[in-house]
């Protein structure tokens, strides 16, 4: 009796699923149904980098107000980035000015063209700082005959401006006594050391670097003359002029000098109204921009859509149109 009892339970079981299961077919339908996420990936800064922490702000931002979005985001480089969406290994990416304007062009360093790759949005503009002690005797970039001068390591964004900068005053590095291929942080050493000149800093407005090096005593900021400035976007339409405020790095007036714009493209590929979304995002909710550090904090609309040479994606330029800002 009791084998038969457990037979007619197991079978009463079946036929309670079954109705339960029949029952759930039949329930009307909500009409909500799961939104499909779409996965970019994106190439950013090298970790631990101000442009590393620049991309994860805007990615959060997107994130938040485009929940249909995620980003795969991993480490890169300027040119590598240029080279990546050109590509299509990702869909966006973070690069400087100068180096997306050779890279569609195929110009040095870069040994083909990447047409694919669009502007969406300029993030940050990166000053180029030529610093000196104040008491170096060096008061323009034609001093530096003779001279020791740090211009960064050989393949980065710097030390390709560097050698344009020099072209345009009718010098080159064998002009200098030595020119110096390494980092920041090292040419802070070899400056307070006594063993170079001067160096060529490109990083965000109230750069630590220039801070650093003005803590131990007084520097000065090398200018530049507007007709070599005018020369520079001549050759590289990624490079702007650009004004330091005297009180910036505590100079006795304003500096003249040029800037690389830190700045999001994408490839021609993606839609445009997914660009367009992400550009929307960005220009609308700019105040989480500003207060991302002291350098963006006079980013405006208008300065987003600076044109750096290379063309705007489709989707990026149907709203800045739509804003009348281009």
């Amino acid at each position: 009796m009791k084998a038969k009892s457990n037979k007619k339970m197991t079978f009463g079981g079946c036929v309670f699923c079954m109705t339960f299961f029949l029952s759930i077919l039949c329930l009307p339908s909500t009409g909500v149904e799961a939104k499909e996420v779409t996965t970019l990936k994106f190439a950013g800064g090298s970790l631990g980098s101000y442009q590393h922490s620049y991309v994860t702000v805007l990615t959060e931002l997107l994130r938040k107000k485009l929940p249909d979005l995620e980003f795969a985001v991993g480490p890169g480089v300027s040119n590598s980035n240029v080279i990546a969406v050109n590509q299509r290994k990702v869909d966006l990416g973070v690069t400087l000015s100068p180096s997306a304007f050779s890279g569609y062009r195929g110009e040095t360093p870069f040994k083909e063209e990447n047409k694919k790759i669009r502007e969406v949005i300029a993030l940050a503009d990166n000053p180029l700082t030529i610093v000196v002690w104040a008491d170096s005797g060096i008061a323009k970039i034609t001093d530096f005959r003779g001279k020791r001068l740090n211009v960064t390591p050989r393949g980065y964004t710097s030390e390709f401006l560097s050698r344009i900068i020099l072209k345009t005053y009718g010098m080159g590095y064998e002009d200098l006594k030595k020119a110096e291929y390494v980092g920041n942080p090292d040419g802070i050493l070899l400056m307070k050391d006594g063993h170079i000149d001067g160096m060529v800093i490109v990083a965000g407005r109230y750069a630590s670097y220039v801070f650093d090096l003005a803590s131990s005593k007084p520097i000065r900021i090398v200018p530049f003359d507007p007709s070599n400035i005018a020369e520079i976007h001549k050759q590289n339409r990624g490079v702007v002029e650009c004004k330091l405020p005297a009180s910036m790095y505590k100079q006795p007036s304003d500096v003249l000098t040029i800037a690389c714009w830190f700045h999001l493209i994408a490839s021609e590929d993606l839609s445009e109204s997914l660009v367009y979304e992400i550009t929307k995002v960005a220009v609308e909710n700019i105040k989480v921009l500003n207060e991302f550090s002291q350098g963006t904090a006079d980013l405006t609309p208008e300065l987003m859509a600076t044109d750096l040479g290379i063309p705007f994606h489709p989707g990026a330029l149907k709203y800045f149109k739509e804003k009348g800002i281009r």
